[in-house]
């Protein structure tokens, strides 16, 4: 099940915290490419060191998923990214 994840892109929303950071955490350790999206920048941030701590890869993107141009942005950003 680890292979089936490795190198895809996840989208995490409200990944700086709580259920959403454990999923970030354990994506990360499968080696997906962890695209944390989140209002709070700080903690956000956090959960991306801590991925990239454990030779994860992590991006933090400021999202308020009730704002459809920040949902548009944050698609957006995860298609354009070559990693």
């Amino acid at each position: 099940m680890e292979e089936k994840f490795k190198g895809k892109s996840i989208i995490i929303t409200g990944g700086a915290n709580g259920i959403g950071e454990g999923i970030a955490l354990a994506f990360g350790k499968l080696g997906s490419i962890v695209f944390i999206a989140d209002v709070n920048e700080q903690k956000g941030n956090r959960v991306v060191k801590r991925i990239e701590d454990n030779g994860g890869r992590a991006i933090f993107f400021k999202t308020d998923v009730s704002k459809e141009e920040d949902i548009i942005n944050l698609i957006r950003t995860v298609i354009d990214k070559n990693w």
